[in-house]
């Protein structure tokens, strides 16, 4: 009696688990449909990652660019000065001169 009380004890957990460890159709699919979402937001995640890095790099290289024109107006603006400034100085030398030869 107790080997067969013990028996079915069980054989109802035994069953009450093998009925609760199998997934129903339903349940199934939504685990699928949760992982085709995952993986389609794991492919956008990539995407932007790599979309981010293309931003990047290009927008480097456009920096570059930049720094590149900015140098050469730097350096055409900073002979423009220079020439002014010879200019002047040759002015004021002929100034100078003139006043001498007034004397």
């Amino acid at each position: 009696m107790k080997n067969n009380l013990v028996l079915a004890v069980f054989a109802a957990s035994s069953y009450a688990f093998l009925f609760t460890a199998c997934d129903s159709k339903e349940e199934k699919d939504r685990k699928a449909s949760l992982e085709h979402k995952a993986d389609a937001l794991e492919d956008q995640a990539k995407q932007v990652k790599k979309d981010a890095e293309k931003t990047a790099e290009l927008t480097k290289e456009a920096g570059k660019d930049s720094a590149k024109e900015i140098k050469e107006e730097t350096k055409a603006n900073a002979d423009a000065i220079k020439k002014e400034g010879e200019l002047k100085e040759q002015q004021l030398k002929d100034a100078a001169d003139q006043e001498r030869d007034k004397k």
